[in-house]
């Protein structure tokens, strides 16, 4: 009965909060900058069937097109079903912003007490970031996404039986591969995860070195396309700028995971 009373809130609050955060979903305008340059790729994919490389579309040249495309195929994908507008531009963030409260609720039920883990839920879902980014069509949100997946596979990896873990592996390495195709730089989280999980479980090696080799072999085609095309180029594009920006400046998904972290360990 208290097991039923603790999943009914958790509906209850995440049912809340997916209407709180769906509201003037599509009322702002899209923001000039990243948002607007992942709208102008994806509506490029829809009108020009370039689905690979957007590069000729994207006002920043090769330094926008370098950014992986998972997000911009997801926008693309609901341009086609809803048409063009904000809505279609911000519905996978938003869907990977519930699905994220999902999972971090899941993960916190093995740190602190059920109802406990409800607040983490709510916490999150009421900080100034993650309702400003959950209603952006970028690529914060859901690379925070995959890597909480990552994190919980990880542990189910851990706790299932061996004919389960191959399951969880492959998820991982999915998980991965999205985040991969997601951003740069910061889509490596989950492989921090896998690291420093093994410290604690190194049995499991073989399990998340599946995951790990699926999620490059996945994220490889798109990145050699890439090359292939524009050489040091590309390479100068993706990795230069990026980089630098991620050790120089402390990025956004990094600090939005970082207040997910700090959310679900609170006692």
């Amino acid at each position: 009965m208290e097991n039923s009373k603790f999943k009914h809130t958790l509906i209850a609050v995440i049912t809340f909060f997916s209407f709180f955060i769906f509201f003037h979903l599509q009322k702002a305008e899209i923001h000039p900058w990243d948002e607007g340059l992942y709208a102008l790729r994806a509506l490029s994919i829809v009108e020009n069937g370039n689905f690979i490389d957007q590069t000729s579309s994207s006002p920043g040249g090769l330094y926008s097109s370098t950014y992986p495309p998972l997000s911009v195929w997801a926008m693309a994908l609901s341009i086609k079903l809803f048409g063009p507008g904000a809505l279609a531009v911000r519905l996978f963030s938003y869907i990977c912003s519930i699905a994220s409260l999902i999972i971090i609720y899941l993960i916190s039920i093995r740190i602190i007490s059920e109802e406990k883990a409800i607040f983490t839920v709510i916490l999150l879902s009421i900080s100034i970031a993650w309702n400003v980014y959950s209603r952006q069509g970028m690529t914060e949100v859901p690379v925070i996404f995959f890597s909480l997946l990552s994190f919980w596979t990880l542990i189910k990896i851990h706790e299932t039986k061996e004919q389960s873990k191959w399951i969880f592996g492959l998820i991982f390495g999915l998980s991965f591969a999205f985040a991969l195709m997601t951003k740069i730089v910061v889509s490596f989280l989950p492989l921090l995860f896998a690291v420093s999980f093994l410290f604690f479980s190194f049995r499991n090696l073989k399990y998340v070195l599946l995951g790990f080799i699926l999620g490059l072999i996945l994220a490889f085609p798109w990145h050699y396309y890439m090359f292939s095309v524009y050489g040091n180029e590309f390479l100068n594009a993706f990795l230069i700028p990026h980089l630098y920006l991620s050790l120089i400046h402390i990025s956004e998904p990094t600090r939005l995971l970082s207040i997910s972290y700090a959310v679900f360990c609170l006692k």
